[in-house]
């Protein structure tokens, strides 16, 4: 019989999947047993199938789980999952903020955990482990259901993984996140993607990278749209792409193609590798979302200018959580909305 891995990684979208190859390539270890939890979304999944071939043709051992697809599928999940987390040394958590990884952690009392990066999510959870708040995601609405059930098991899960310490909790990430009492930080600059991909070839148009602000009842769709026009207009760049994000609406992006003429990219890989692999636009246009802390890594180098589209709070969407709107806004205070090159910005990460 083969030995148990000693680590278990679980991840339930694609950029996890990505941090978890940083993390062995980091730490030179494949010595684990990756756990895909499948997302509900078709993309999600097509996304996540095609970096589990990429995880495998690396020598890693991935397991794919379907917790969503029935009533009783979490519960075999669960079960699953704890019986695994109870063989393994440490769990590598790509979404602190999932009720079924919570659950598993809570119940089973890992001895050693690392929280690798879901985005800025990551700024969140360091933000709420420093506060003990409960673990919620800054996007989740604040209904009955979150009150009676996710918050007792969203404050566990924090009480737990702050009483580890920092020999026993790592942070494993890209973002601005320098000291953190109750974890080691480990920064990591995607040298494995940059090893593994690129450098990528440049062409004169701009490459627009998609949001989900909109979906996330952030932005209005009208000034999701003008603020894209915008940029293009101080561009004025000779056409170019927009790369979709998994999670937009399709009518959206139809209409968004239609006024903008931009050609439309869906990626069957992370952001991050897509643009590295190239081809990408001399000038970069996305959100203050995780791209405006990821590419200037990714894309170091390379040539490119990545221009934030700046976000006062004036457009954001009244109806929005006033939580998730602070959250928003104190991402784009850290991340500057002129164009900066990529060498200058990744120097200051």
């Amino acid at each position: 019989m083969h030995p148990e891995p000693s680590t278990l990684a679980l991840v339930e979208s694609p950029v996890q999947l990505l941090h978890v190859l940083e993390w062995c390539a980091w730490h030179q270890s494949k010595d684990l047993r990756l756990a895909v939890l499948s997302p509900r979304d078709a993309h999600g999944r097509d996304q996540l199938a095609t970096m589990r071939t990429l995880a495998q043709d690396s020598g890693i051992d991935v397991v794919w789980l379907d917790p969503r697809v029935s009533r009783f599928a979490p519960l075999g999940a669960w079960r699953k999952l704890r019986r695994w987390a109870g063989e393994a040394d440490r769990v590598v958590v790509g979404d602190p903020f999932s009720g079924l990884i919570q659950s598993v952690l809570v119940t089973t009392r890992i001895e050693k955990v690392t929280v690798i990066d879901d985005g800025t999510a990551t700024i969140d959870f360091a933000e709420l482990l420093r506060s003990q708040e409960p673990l919620l995601r800054w996007t989740v609405r604040r209904g009955w259901v979150t009150h009676a059930i996710r918050t007792p098991l969203a404050r566990r899960a924090n009480r737990y993984l702050g009483q580890l310490g920092p020999d026993a909790l790592e942070l494993f990430t890209v973002m601005p996140i320098c000291d953190l009492p109750h974890a080691t930080v480990t920064r990591h600059r995607y040298q494995w993607t940059r090893r593994r991909f690129g450098p990528p070839t440049l062409h004169n148009g701009v490459t627009v990278v998609g949001s989900s602000l909109v979906e996330s009842g952030l932005l209005s769709e009208e000034v999701y749209l003008q603020a894209i026009t915008e940029q293009l207009d101080v561009l004025g760049a000779p056409g170019g792409v927009y790369i979709s994000h998994r999670r937009e609406r399709s009518s959206k992006v139809r209409r968004l193609i239609a006024a903008t003429k931009l050609k439309l990219v869906t990626s069957q890989l992370p952001l991050e590798i897509e643009l590295r692999k190239g081809p990408v636009g001399r000038a970069v246009i996305c959100f203050p979302s995780t791209p405006a802390f990821t590419l200037p890594l990714v894309l170091d180098g390379a040539g490119t200018r990545l221009r934030v589209v700046p976000l006062r709070a004036s457009r954001l969407s009244p109806q929005a959580e006033p939580r998730a709107r602070d959250f928003l806004l104190r991402i784009g205070a850290q991340v500057s909305p002129d164009d900066a090159a990529g060498d200058e910005r990744a120097d200051h990460r």
